[in-house]
């Protein structure tokens, strides 16, 4: 394990991000291949971008249910574990 430290996070926190957008490109991606072959682009859309928010709103509430619950060196510790 690596120390815990503002830039470790920083660095961690970075790639997460973008790795999370490779992913959500590829995603897109697909969706719209996949909608395209079987003609129901909107349908597809709708679906994934309903399942999209839906995951953002349940990582919003927990994210508060957790800054509520801990101090911030208590999510500073959390944070690296919970990546790797």
């Amino acid at each position: 394990m690596s120390p815990l430290s503002y830039r470790m996070l920083l660095v961690g926190v970075t790639l997460a991000m973008a790795t999370f957008r490779f992913i959500l490109a590829a995603f897109q991606g697909l969706i719209a291949l996949i909608g395209q072959e079987t003609l129901m682009t909107g349908r597809l859309s709708t679906l994934a971008s309903v399942a999209y928010q839906l995951a953002v709103i349940a990582a919003a509430v927990i994210s508060g249910a957790i800054s509520e619950s801990f101090s911030p060196s208590q999510v500073f510790f959390l944070m690296p574990r919970s990546c790797c």
